[in-house]
């Protein structure tokens, strides 16, 4: 059994292995964000930690990868410090493996709330949703669970959701309330 199989059945197996797996995964990237967002300001570490109100060896703990158990609080006052915001979510285990291998230091530059032109003025920079949804690619699926509905049909995806259609000759429709960034609501007509 390979090293990657080994990983995959003790992951699957035991939850104590996924948490220290994930908290391994964080202990090394968000050091690597705080690091890399500090460098792009052109501040020191004693200068993001007046920026803050945490001490200068705080920050150093936390650019250092297991060396913080982060907690919230402090994130988000990082974020704050940096203009930026934070989203903290519960993902597949693939997802956060897609991240993390495409997670670059060196090209991690999030824009700042000041530049950030989609959120001072959204109507200006956004399409609407239904313009946003059209844009997906469809692709045939033989089944596609949806809490408690099934079906074949047309798939459509919009950040890890699956949107679905009976494909019974004649296709159901679904009215979709959506947010830029996850479906909210999917209702079957």
């Amino acid at each position: 059994m390979s090293e990657r199989s080994q990983l995959i059945d003790r992951l699957q197996r035991s939850a104590d292995s996924r948490a220290s797996y994930i908290r391994g995964k964080i202990s090394v990237l968000v050091p690597a964000q705080l690091h890399a967002l500090r460098l792009r300001r052109d501040w020191t570490q004693k200068q993001f930690a007046q920026a803050s109100g945490m001490k200068q060896p705080r920050v150093s703990a936390m650019e250092q990868p297991g060396a913080v158990n982060f907690n919230l609080e402090t994130l988000i006052r990082s974020a704050a410090t940096h203009g930026l915001g934070l989203i903290v979510k519960f993902v597949p285990f693939s997802e956060m493996l897609r991240w993390e291998n495409n997670f670059d230091q060196d090209s991690f530059n999030p824009t700042h709330i000041d530049k950030d032109k989609a959120f001072l003025s959204p109507d200006a920079q956004t399409t609407s949703t239904w313009d946003q949804l059209s844009t997906f690619q469809l692709m045939p699926v033989e089944t596609v669970n949806i809490g408690e509905w099934s079906g074949g049909g047309i798939l459509s995806g919009l950040h890890g959701y699956d949107i679905s259609s009976e494909g019974n000759g004649n296709q159901s429709e679904f009215s979709l309330v959506a947010s830029t960034s996850e479906i909210v609501q999917i209702d079957q007509r």
